[in-house]
């Protein structure tokens, strides 16, 4: 939060360079997948970094996608079909497969939105509620039904890569897609 960032400011004014990547790693290894957006508001303190306290500031960020999100310039958004991603392999946890897989991806695709069917709270298995709650409760997603009209819609609007083994061929529109499980397997 801001009160944070005023902290941050002020150790940036009276710590060196290595001091300073310290620094925001921590403060950036300590946001989590699931408000991964917050890290664009480190972004300008990264430009007082020398080469290579750079090097090993982007060596110490833990997250693969957190640090694509430093590092690497977006081609274009993602829409993650959460239902289908889930559904594959039984496992809430496949979402961050996907985005850990991205990261590593040849494109580069961010910001990210997760559109599940309002159901989803039902057909995951009780084990994995607590998971599937953290990313329910990220800005990161969404809940519509039908879920896969408001996927088309977001996008085509954003010009957005949707992540889904569903070939929407049901659909009269052209949208760039992959498969999820040439990401987890």
């Amino acid at each position: 939060g801001l009160k944070n960032f005023i902290e941050l400011q002020a150790a940036i004014q009276k710590a060196s360079s290595e001091d300073l990547a310290s620094v925001l790693a921590r403060e950036i290894n300590s946001i989590s997948i699931y408000n991964c957006h917050l890290v664009e508001e480190y972004r300008e303190f990264i430009e007082y970094l020398d080469y290579l306290s750079l090097i090993r500031f982007r060596d110490s960020i833990t997250h693969p996608y957190i640090r694509s999100i430093l590092f690497r310039v977006p081609s274009s958004p993602v829409v993650i079909d959460g239902n289908n991603v889930v559904m594959l392999r039984r496992s809430v946890r496949d979402l961050n497969g996907v985005l850990e897989a991205l990261a590593e991806y040849a494109e580069f695709y961010y910001p990210f939105t997760i559109v599940f069917d309002a159901n989803i709270k039902y057909v995951v298995p009780e084990t994995q509620r607590e998971f599937l709650n953290m990313w329910l409760e990220s800005r990161h997603v969404r809940l519509h039904s039908p879920a896969d009209e408001f996927i088309m819609e977001m996008s085509e609007k954003r010009k957005a890569v949707v992540i889904s083994a569903d070939r929407f061929s049901e659909w009269k529109c052209s949208i760039i897609r992959i498969d999820p499980r040439e990401l987890l397997w």
